[in-house]
């Protein structure tokens, strides 16, 4: 075949026609396929969140498309092709395909006749329009189908999707539970930069945590597994803190307070480490003193003893055996149970720097578990109630430290599952259970509005004329100064010791437990 043919500039053109028109009604004959699949997308979507179901459902036409173009960009016709199709649908007996065999050569053909067909197939070509003359054939039914299809799809789109509410909710506990995740990140950060921790602990604690955000990122979509995961954290962090863990915050700030009141700093609020040299620098003193200092001392060590109890074993053994060294005079003796309160004192400090680290992190795992179950419209269990974490209030650990103390504004504390109230004044002295609300300020209002409550207007006597009258009782008469029948320290023994089993029975967080320590420690004598 000869490049310089004129023949061949308009075969090429009907070609090249015939192949995009090809490609188009490929196109009209199968639009309905990918329409009919974004149509069961979008009726899916209304019954399954499906995240970003819109380019779901328009994807499989824009796949469609890219698929018929690269198949028929594969598949090029030959010229041959275009000039047997033109001669069948333009009856043009073969002239065009005659002509384009005939350019290779004669091939022993009368060369006179082979010039006059093709000078005829040349004239046939000049004379067609592709465009007008092979028009683009539409199929009628797959196009009312495709057309169907697609307009149930806008449909569907502008029609209100029940769904989208909750794929709103998941994004904005999926941002909720990144940012929970990066505070416990910050979280992390602290303890691994604290030198207080035990390098083991600190290691065991800081796998914890990280393996929380891990799982925390995985499930950030979807609030059960979230809050799943928070609890289970939460669960280990409780089985490794210690039951007696106030009133040995108790017991050891006392210590500490009485250390520094007998060594003349009674300003100071030494930490455990202190507490341990001015220890040993009291006791080393012993054969100087007088009986009644002795006497004093020996019974600030006995009392501190017997409040530490089981909480640490070892420190009230070493208390005790000073106790009874300085009372004997016994310098020796004084200072080796001093060493060996001082090794229990540094002990504590790094048992309590770690129960510390955990009231953090069971802190922090309780606020975010409140967050995740508000912003996913869940109620969060009973661990994650309002005032069982970290609140806006600083806490102060052991030493001055801060600790992982929190405030609230919450109405009832845990349990909180009765109904009774334990201050109402119609009901004085009455017995108070665990399960009943506790008063808080606030609460009567809100039971005011609710209609609940006894009303705290008592109307005056109804007279004959209508009038109402008041009568005004007598002022009450003022107390009788007596005699204290039971000394304030054994009272304040008995209170605080009972204020410590009640925090240990009962369900109290332990950012909460700081102001119930602090406040016995703060009425201490």
């Amino acid at each position: 075949m000869m490049m310089d043919d004129p023949l061949i500039p308009h075969v090429e053109a009907i070609r090249r026609w015939l192949h995009l028109r090809d490609t188009v009604e490929w196109l009209a004959r199968t639009a309905w396929i990918p329409l009919i699949l974004g149509v069961v997308v979008l009726l899916a979507s209304r019954t399954i969140p499906w995240p970003r179901y819109r380019l779901w459902a328009w994807a499989p036409v824009g796949l469609w498309v890219l698929i018929v173009i690269a198949y028929a960009a594969v598949r090029p016709r030959t010229l041959m092709d275009a000039a047997r199709r033109a001669d069948a649908e333009l009856a043009l007996k073969d002239r065009l395909a005659t002509a384009l065999a005939l350019s290779r050569g004669p091939d022993g053909f009368d060369p006179d006749l082979v010039t006059r067909q093709r000078a005829d197939a040349l004239r046939s070509a000049r004379a067609i329009q592709p465009s007008r003359d092979l028009p683009i054939r539409w199929p009628r039914r797959p196009l009312m189908w495709a057309t169907a299809m697609f307009l149930g799809a806008l449909a569907l789109m502008f029609i209100p999707n029940p769904m989208d509410a909750v794929l709103e909710q998941r994004a904005r506990v999926a941002q909720a539970t990144e940012e929970e995740a990066q505070n416990l990140e910050k979280l992390a950060e602290e303890i691994e930069t604290s030198e207080a921790l035990n390098e083991a602990d600190k290691e065991a604690l800081l796998k914890e945590l990280r393996e929380l955000i891990a799982r925390l990122r995985d499930h950030r979509g979807n609030p059960e597994e979230v809050l799943t995961d928070l609890s289970e954290f939460k669960a280990r962090l409780r089985d490794r803190v210690d039951p007696q863990l106030a009133a040995r915050q108790a017991a050891l700030e006392s210590l500490s307070a009485r250390v520094a009141r007998l060594a003349g700093m009674e300003d100071r609020r030494p930490s455990l480490d202190e507490t341990a040299r001015l220890l040993e620098a009291l006791l080393r003193n012993v054969g100087e003193m007088t009986p009644e200092e002795r006497e004093r001392i020996a019974e600030t060590l006995e009392e501190t003893a017997s409040r530490l109890g089981e909480a640490d074993a070892a420190l009230a053994r070493a208390l005790r055996d000073a106790a009874a060294a300085v009372r004997r005079g016994d310098v020796q003796g004084a200072r080796k149970a001093a060493a060996r309160a001082a090794d229990a004192l540094h002990a504590a400090r790094r048992d309590l720097a770690l129960q510390e680290a955990l009231a953090r992190a069971l802190g922090q795992a309780e606020a975010s578990g409140r967050r995740i179950a508000s912003t996913g419209g869940m109620r969060a269990s009973p661990g994650m109630q309002e005032g069982s974490g970290a609140g806006t209030a600083p806490g102060r650990g052991f030493g001055g430290q801060p600790g992982g103390g929190g405030g609230t504004q919450a109405d009832r504390l845990p349990p909180s599952t009765g109904t009774g109230r334990a201050s109402a004044p119609m009901e004085p002295n009455r017995p108070y259970n665990v399960d009943e609300m506790v008063y808080a300020p606030g609460a009567r209002a809100s039971q005011r509005e609710a209609g609940a409550g006894e009303p705290e207007f008592i109307p005056g006597q109804e007279s004959a004329e209508g009038e109402v009258q008041v009568r005004e009782g007598a002022a009450p008469l003022p107390g009788t100064a007596r005699p204290a029948l039971v000394p304030y320290q054994e009272v304040y023994r008995e209170y605080a010791s009972e204020a410590a089993k009640a925090m240990e029975r009962g369900y109290i967080p332990l950012n909460l437990r700081d102001y119930v320590r602090e406040y016995f420690t703060a009425l201490e004598p």
